[in-house]
């Protein structure tokens, strides 16, 4: 596969995550008007279950964006196609989720709009670049 496509792969790995960030950002928008934003029973500290998340989400994604531009095997093409699927069906959830609960809040569902066309696109060019390494063979 041309150094093009990896480029594309690599680039919708950072765009995923710099949109997940802007949603993150947008859902503070209410501590601007008042709007309490603290978790029912919060301590105070950050529950692990929420730093494996932000982990799978947003640091992952990063390496697999840094990677793809040095890895070609075939193992490595394989776990970042079932991981992105993976990741296509959480965006694609996330987005049916809050246009459902959040109709009003447009820029949010436009913005998990354009993380999940940024998944899906993804997900393609993934199975691009593993499809030409297996028709290689």
């Amino acid at each position: 596969m041309n150094n093009n496509n990896t480029m594309k792969i690599s680039f919708f790995w950072a765009l995923i995550v710099l949109g997940l960030n802007f949603h993150t950002q947008y859902e503070l928008r209410g501590l601007f008007f008042g709007e309490e934003i603290k978790i029912a029973g919060a301590t105070g500290n950050m529950p692990y279950s929420l730093h494996y998340f932000t982990l799978l989400v947003n640091i992952v994604p990063l390496f697999f964006s840094l990677l793809t531009l040095y890895l070609n095997h075939k193992v490595f093409k394989i776990i970042s196609l079932l991981y992105a699927s993976l990741f296509c069906l959480l965006n694609g959830f996330h987005f049916i989720s809050t246009a459902i609960e959040s109709l009003s809040d447009l820029s949010q569902i436009g913005l998990l709009g354009f993380v999940l066309v940024s998944n899906v696109l993804l997900v393609l060019e993934l199975f691009k670049w593993y499809k030409n390494d297996v028709l290689a063979l």
